[in-house]
């Protein structure tokens, strides 16, 4: 590490992306303590980089791309295994890079769904999945105090990935803000949040909260059950009581005039 320097800026990225997935326990791996003492050293270096995410957000797309113009199988060819790896070694480091720039990337990488036209018609073992689920399994990975799902599994994926989409584009609008574990930063998507939209964004959530309760306050269901409870009140049912006995007077008034007549 003490030599990185004398490397060109893409050598290093790719140099300390793989140091950083050296500690990934991605498919069941399980480094060892050095590999994750050095993974976590080439982390906290490759974090300082601009561009340390979104260069292999390019890879990614770029092999994509590629992949897009000759899909006559999913199963061989140059360019469906070097997709296949580039996804792979991709999502392996971006999972280990808590960085705004990493929550953007992999965020606008949950509406990328492309997959094989026809796909669904070959057998289980030639179909691949779209980026956006692997994206999310990435994200999910990262250390984020607050998540949409608790994505822990693959499979997991694919069900939870409307909430993770919905949690991206509040942060992308503007209306939320994220953290990581044991950084008391709150973020967006440009590094950390001016204390002015936080501002905007606590009195939003207050305001959000007062509209929720006085909706649940105004349902019909609560009407309903204010209008029983002022019937069950002891001086409307004397009232309603009195009501009665007055229209039974003006009926028996009534009828006496008629026989009288």
């Amino acid at each position: 590490m003490n030599s990185i320097e004398k490397y060109s800026e893409v050598e290093r990225i790719e140099i300390l992306g793989s140091a950083a997935k050296s500690k990934s326990t991605t498919g069941g791996w399980k480094p060892t303590e050095d590999q994750i003492t050095i993974g976590n050293r080439a982390v906290s270096i490759l974090l300082a980089i601009p561009g340390h995410a979104e260069y292999y957000r390019d890879r990614l797309l770029k092999a994509q791309s590629e992949h897009k113009e000759d899909f006559t199988s999913t199963r061989a060819g140059p360019k469906f295994n070097n997709y296949t790896n580039e996804v792979a070694d991709g999502m392996a480091i971006l999972s280990q890079l808590p960085s705004p720039e990493t929550v953007m990337v992999l965020g606008d990488l949950l509406f990328n769904e492309w997959v094989l036209p026809n796909s669904e018609n070959r057998p289980p073992q030639d179909r691949y999945g779209p980026l956006s689920v692997r994206a999310l399994r990435a994200l999910s990975k990262l250390p984020l105090t607050s998540k949409p799902a608790k994505t822990t599994h693959d499979s997991h994926a694919a069900r939870d990935l409307s909430a993770w989409q919905l949690w991206y584009e509040q942060i992308k609008a503007g209306t939320r803000t994220f953290r990581f574990e044991g950084d008391p930063t709150e973020y967006d998507l440009n590094g950390p949040a001016p204390k002015s939209k936080l501002v905007r964004i606590e009195r939003e959530q207050k305001r959000n909260a007062k509209r929720s309760v006085v909706h649940k306050k105004t349902t019909p269901n609560s009407r309903a059950e204010s209008a029983i409870a002022q019937i069950s009140k002891p001086s409307s049912i004397a009232g309603i009581l009195a009501a009665c006995a007055l229209c039974a007077a003006a009926v028996w008034y009534f009828l006496k005039g008629r026989k009288v007549a």
